[in-house]
């Protein structure tokens, strides 16, 4: 069963590196979907993921930060707290109504951009995420090759046999018991 367990995540493993990390991982700057705007806020938002305390379940409480660019419309962008060392620039009341630019993937998901540019000064670029997305890389790498190591490894064979008594599995000894059995079944008890 924990074997079933480990290939399961493998599975989700292969499926979130091929769909979500490849795409993003070899782009250069210049393939990044930009999105430019003025920024007219910031704010932290507390989020509780909303789990019922009936089942037991311990409630998460997270944070992240909302950043709203305005061009002609306003839109919202969120950087979650994997990047709270760079919050205190954003949330600066002097970068308030400075141009800023974020860098997102092919997806063009608004949350986590790969990059962000506050008045032409980077805040942060792709290498925060490059060296967590080559960690999960690397662990599903290191993953597939245990369980195709275990999935395909030869299985010993078991010798059933004892040492009180050795058997010969020969066409003879095979015809010899089963005249036994025979005999056994019309003279004695009627049990084969």
């Amino acid at each position: 069963m924990k074997d079933f367990k480990l290939y399961i995540l493998n599975v989700v493993l292969i499926f979130i590196v091929g769909y979500y990390i490849l795409p993003d991982f070899s782009l250069k700057t210049s393939d990044f979907y930009k999105v430019s705007g003025v920024l007219s806020s910031a704010k932290i938002e507390t989020k509780n993921d909303g789990r019922s305390r009936e089942y037991g379940l311990r409630s998460v409480i997270g944070k992240r930060l909302i950043l709203n660019l305005s061009d002609r419309e306003l839109h919202e962008y969120y950087i979650s707290d994997i990047y709270k060392k760079y919050w205190e620039t954003l949330l600066n009341p002097n970068a308030i109504g400075q141009e800023l630019v974020l860098y997102l993937g092919v997806s063009k998901e608004q949350e986590d951009p790969f990059r962000i540019e506050l008045n032409n000064k980077i805040v942060y670029d792709t290498d925060v995420s490059f060296y967590r997305n080559l960690l999960i890389m690397l662990f599903t790498l290191a993953l597939t090759i245990r369980n195709l190591y275990f999935y395909f490894k030869s299985e010993e064979i078991v010798d059933f046999t004892t040492d009180l008594k050795t058997e010969s599995h020969s066409f003879s000894t095979f015809i010899k018991r089963k005249a036994i059995g025979l005999r056994d079944f019309f003279l004695g008890s009627g049990k084969l």
